[in-house]
């Protein structure tokens, strides 16, 4: 359940320390090694400052927090610039450009796709950290997410936190897609390191995998922070903007875990 609703969360989220779009616009300029880079972070720019300022929210009164980070990329170079004292690992798919970097401990060589089996590589770090952040990841694995989530929950602190951010499947775009007979997911590539979406979530079924996993739901925002280009789909992203949540295009959810004591 909901420990407070969400205008109470932004408002909470806002009285903390937060970053300007300018400021991360120019970090990630000089982070991106080329036009792909930074077409990258264009598109997921809005989603970044978001993640970040959560980041915040939750880490201020941590001294030294220990963050894990699966899927290196943009946000490791920020977490690492703008978190202070902060202790960053990093799993899972990694650019070589998004290796560890100053302040990270170890990248953790385990595959989250065998969450539940093969754990032994784990069990030195159960209970390490403060956050976990699960950020446009979990729509890319094949398994059932409640596996993952089992098994990041015995990584976190008692009272630790996971931040999961991931598609909204039925954002509008994909409603209309629908009714016109054509399949909103795109096509499985061939590339094991890179395959695409298999499996995209809406908000209720979010709200159930932290049920279902014995997370305590902090709160969970849709928004548009996914930036097209075409005129279609920013006028896609107006309508939606008038909309509930539930129309949106990426859902950000703060997971708190809640058992009192780890095995």
């Amino acid at each position: 359940m909901l420990c407070f609703d969400i205008g109470t969360y932004i408002a909470y989220c806002r009285s903390m320390k937060t970053l300007d779009i300018a400021e991360l616009d120019q970090l990630a300029s000089q982070v991106a090694h080329n036009d792909a880079d930074l077409r990258y972070y264009n598109f997921h720019r809005k989603r970044y400052l978001l993640l970040l300022n959560t980041v915040f929210g939750i880490s201020r009164k941590i001294q030294s927090p220990v963050i894990l980070d699966i899927g290196a990329s943009f946000q490791t170079y920020f977490l690492d610039h703008y978190i202070d004292k902060a202790a960053i690992d990093t799993m899972g798919f990694t650019l070589d450009r998004f290796k560890p970097i100053q302040n990270t401990t170890s990248d953790i060589p385990f595959d989250l796709t065998r969450s539940g089996e093969d754990e032994e590589v784990l069990n030195p770090i159960r209970g390490r950290y403060d956050i976990i952040i699960l950020a446009e990841v979990i729509e890319h694995m094949y398994i059932r997410p409640e596996r993952v989530l089992d098994t990041l929950s015995s990584l976190l602190k008692p009272g630790g936190y996971l931040i999961l951010q991931t598609p909204n499947a039925a954002f509008l775009g994909s409603r209309i897609k629908l009714l016109l007979g054509k399949n909103p997911m795109p096509w499985i590539r061939d590339e094991p390191n890179n395959p695409g979406h298999y499996r995209e979530y809406t908000k209720q079924e979010l709200i159930k995998l932290s049920d279902m996993t014995g997370f305590e739901l902090v709160s969970i925002i849709g928004r548009n922070y996914f930036s097209h280009p075409s005129a279609i789909k920013q006028t896609l992203l107006k309508v939606t903007a008038l909309l509930p949540d539930t129309f949106k295009n990426g859902f950000t959810a703060v997971l708190k875990e809640s058992k009192e004591s780890k095995d």
